[in-house]
């Protein structure tokens, strides 16, 4: 059984998802690479890909979650490859 949770958004959240995230087994981590040509909108001076970036080091780095798998799918690999052409 899989029991999923969508934590995407609020980045004014993001330092209390640690938190609940020990008791889980694995953290899917989800950036599409599109992402290196946009902004965010809540802060159209950074790239969603730094955002990205940034974010994976904080979980990766958190020892809360020393042992919570963590997963890092790169996807939408085909928009990014249409959009270079």
């Amino acid at each position: 059984d899989w029991i999923l949770y969508d934590v995407g958004g609020s980045r004014s959240q993001r330092e209390r998802w640690p938190s609940y995230f020990d008791t889980v087994d694995a953290i899917i981590f989800l950036v599409p690479l599109l992402s290196y040509t946009q902004s965010l909108s809540e802060s159209p001076s950074t790239n969603r890909m730094d955002d990205s970036i940034n974010l994976w080091k904080m979980l990766c780095a958190n020892k809360l979650l020393k042992k919570v798998a963590l997963i890092l799918f790169l996807n939408k690999a085909d928009v990014l490859e249409e959009g270079l052409k």
